[in-house]
């Protein structure tokens, strides 16, 4: 069998076999090379290392916030977090904030900068996306009411 190297998955049949605790520690969940609207600064993204998850950049709206679909979330948890206010990235500690309502990286300073530097890592080996300018040739007008990017 062929070995391939320098891949970025991880190989979970083991534990999905075992019904185990995956191998992954790290997870990668966006990263974007454009600058935020918000703040300016950029690259945006958010990744997670064991049970931390680093958000930089503006998480969206309508406060930075959203609940899981068709979550039973206690109504104290909507829309109050500081997210949207703050444009610092912002650290949870999912294990004890599933619900990322807490930013603890003014206490974690440390794990702020390694998660910064590992989100780096990712984004200094990334391809640049392909993102063609706006043009109203994706007007759902010209695909029966249907939306496209307009260029394919």
């Amino acid at each position: 069998a062929e070995i391939l190297e320098n891949l970025d998955g991880v190989d979970q049949w083991t534990s999905l076999v075992n019904q185990t605790t995956g191998p992954r520690t790290e997870f990668l969940y966006n990263i974007d090379p454009k600058k935020d609207e918000g703040s300016g600064e950029g690259p945006v993204g958010a990744i997670r290392f064991g049970k931390y998850k680093l958000i930089r950049g503006h998480p969206g709206y309508p406060d930075g916030w959203i609940p899981p679909p068709r979550s039973r979330v206690p109504r104290r948890f909507l829309n109050s977090t500081e997210r949207g206010k703050s444009r610092k990235p912002h650290l949870f500690d999912l294990q004890a904030d599933p619900y990322e309502k807490s930013d603890i990286s003014h206490l974690l300073p440390d794990i702020v900068k390694d998660l910064e530097i590992r989100l780096g890592k990712y984004a200094s080996s990334m391809i640049p996306p392909d993102d063609p300018p706006a043009t109203s040739a994706g007007d759902p007008s010209n695909f029966n009411g249907a939306w496209s990017p307009g260029w394919c």
